[in-house]
């Protein structure tokens, strides 16, 4: 009994530290700024009240105007309405919106900040359930994954990602448990945020896993069936005509690089901003490229921690070649930092210290992000690219059959 309430320690501790966070941002400071007079509680949520807002009034057409955003803001949040740009993700984002008219934004951004935050504890538990044993290390990489950069970065800004994760780790346990179809169709719901949908998509569709890729175009269409039932085509074709002009919404994803975890970042971090653009995209081509192979080298595992660092890695290269994933959804790395815990934990490891320091410096990579300005290129990204590289050489190495002394030692 003592070693039950022992194990059951550290997850608990970590939940609540987050809830607790979660909590101060809901009762500190005055609406609608919050903790910051210079800021908004759960900013994230203004985008799409408004886009709510505008839906709600039956000015689909007006949806991506910056003027109209523009005016609903201020009149939400006035004297002072926050920098916000007119928002990419599709209709169906901002129809979660429509029942808004009955619910103060106060209440609302309270909700949303306790409910994300318990959201980001159950699907982070879910991407630990669907890994494989992590033997004694189980409950301080779940009180880890509770408490991450990503998880702390959603309660702060107030982002959804908690949602993501919850989508993701949905998706992954019932993958695990024999239902790659349903898990892809949990996993749609990450299009309601293409940029994280597509990485998830690409890997699926890279390791062959057919099913839950086909899940995830499944449970899209019948998203999309729901949008335009509900917001009918106006607003999908505004969308589309902000998605096809020459560089607009690209350029403004790619508006803070120093923030961005990915290759086009990094790559981009070390030229002039003239040049961003075309070594940018030379940064997301090698991403995809390594990805592919990184799912090749991998083909014919079928050990299943080996599987699942081989999805680990492929998933977290496929964001790395990402357009656009900011320090808030670092979340998206969780499934390989269990995979990389569970290896370094069953003994298998040929370089273990390395392994175990390059997982920590990923972990962190959320914070990392915040020195990179002051360091001159993209610090986080290279680690988490390091890391990758390391998961990678793990896995082929063991898929020859060569594995490091502990698991020698145990046979």
């Amino acid at each position: 009994m003592q070693q039950a309430g022992a194990r059951f320690r550290f997850p608990v501790v970590g939940g609540a530290l987050l809830l607790l966070l979660a909590l101060v941002f809901c009762v500190a400071g005055k609406d609608p700024a919050g903790v910051s007079p210079d800021w908004v509680r759960g900013v994230d949520l203004s985008s799409y009240w408004v886009g709510g807002n505008i839906l709600a009034d039956g000015d689909d057409d007006q949806l991506y105007m910056r003027a109209r955003s523009k005016a609903e803001l201020k009149a939400l949040f006035p004297p002072k309405p926050p920098f916000y740009p007119v928002a990419y993700p599709p209709p169906i984002y901002q129809l979660m919106a429509l029942p808004q008219p009955e619910v103060p934004y106060a209440v609302a951004v309270r909700v949303l900040l306790m409910g994300l935050a318990t959201l980001h504890l159950v699907g982070a538990r879910w991407v630990v359930k669907a890994a494989p044993d992590l033997g004694r290390w189980r409950d301080v990489t779940l009180a880890a994954a509770f408490v991450c950069p990503g998880a702390v970065s959603v309660v702060v800004s107030g982002q959804l990602a908690g949602m993501w994760v919850t989508f993701l780790g949905g998706a992954l346990l019932l993958r695990a448990r024999g239902k790659p179809l349903l898990g892809g169709m949990v996993a749609a719901g990450l299009w309601m945020k293409p940029t994280l949908a597509v990485p998830l998509f690409f890997a699926f569709a890279v390791l062959g896993e057919g099913a839950a890729a086909g899940g995830m175009v499944l449970g899209g269409a019948v998203i999309l069936a729901l949008s335009l039932a509900a917001g009918g085509w106006v607003a999908w074709e505004k969308y589309i005509e902000l998605m096809l002009a020459p560089g607009k919404v690209i350029d403004s994803m790619f508006s803070h690089i120093d923030r961005h975890l990915t290759l086009r970042a990094l790559f981009a971090g070390f030229v002039p901003k003239a040049l961003w653009g075309p070594v940018g995209w030379t940064g997301l081509g090698i991403g995809v490229v390594g990805t592919v192979v990184l799912a090749w080298l991998g083909r014919g595992i079928r050990d299943p921690m080996l599987a699942a660092l081989r999805f680990g890695v492929v998933f977290t290269a496929a964001n790395l070649a990402s357009p656009h994933l900011y320090e808030y959804d670092a979340g998206m790395h969780l499934p390989a930092t269990v995979a990389s815990v569970a290896w370094l934990a069953s003994g298998r490891a040929l370089r273990p210290r390395l392994g175990l320091a390059l997982t920590v410096a990923a972990y962190f990579a959320g914070l990392i992000v915040l020195a990179d300005k002051a360091l001159g290129f993209n610090a986080a990204t290279l680690l988490v690219t390091v890391w990758v590289g390391w998961m990678g050489w793990e896995m082929v190495k063991a898929g020859r059959g060569e594995v490091g002394a502990g698991a020698e030692a145990e046979a």
